[in-house]
């Protein structure tokens, strides 16, 4: 990752002044080839700020970043969680579909249940409760 990209980054934590974070958003939104770990490789200090970039992106950018925000669901308490629910609730369910059930196993294969729990709803909120019928032994885990 070149180093102004990696300065940006870090311009986005809330403990960084306002001003700073601002300026790094609207860099940040007009690049788009670092964008893969943009949640999963900064900080939770930085996620709302990560969450702005993403709202701003075109859909189709949108759409190869469900994979980020499907990991901000293990804890919906998380900074930019609701902001990545709210926006993924308004995406395709079609785009969604093959991201959210990776993420259900990945939360399977790590015993994650806490992240189960919240895909489990975000499943009922999007009509998708075939996914969940058809994993039972996965959702079974789920904590409420």
């Amino acid at each position: 990752m070149e180093e102004n990209v990696r300065k940006l980054l870090s311009s986005l934590s809330w403990n960084r002044p306002i001003e700073e974070q601002s300026m790094a958003v609207e860099k940040l939104i007009n690049l788009k080839e670092f964008f893969e770990g943009l949640i999963t490789q900064t900080s939770k200090d930085q996620w709302d700020n990560c969450m702005k970039i993403i709202n701003e992106m075109e859909y189709h950018d949108q759409v190869r970043m469900i994979p980020q925000m499907l990991f901000l669901l293990k804890d919906m308490n998380w900074p930019g969680a609701s902001e990545a629910y709210n926006l993924m609730l308004k995406m395709k369910v079609e785009d969604l579909t093959p991201y959210i059930i990776q993420a259900i196993e990945m939360a399977d294969d790590t015993c994650d249940t806490n992240w189960i729990t919240w895909m489990k709803m975000f499943l009922e909120e999007l009509n998708l409760t075939n996914i969940i019928e058809d994993n039972p032994e996965i959702f079974k885990q789920a904590e409420w």
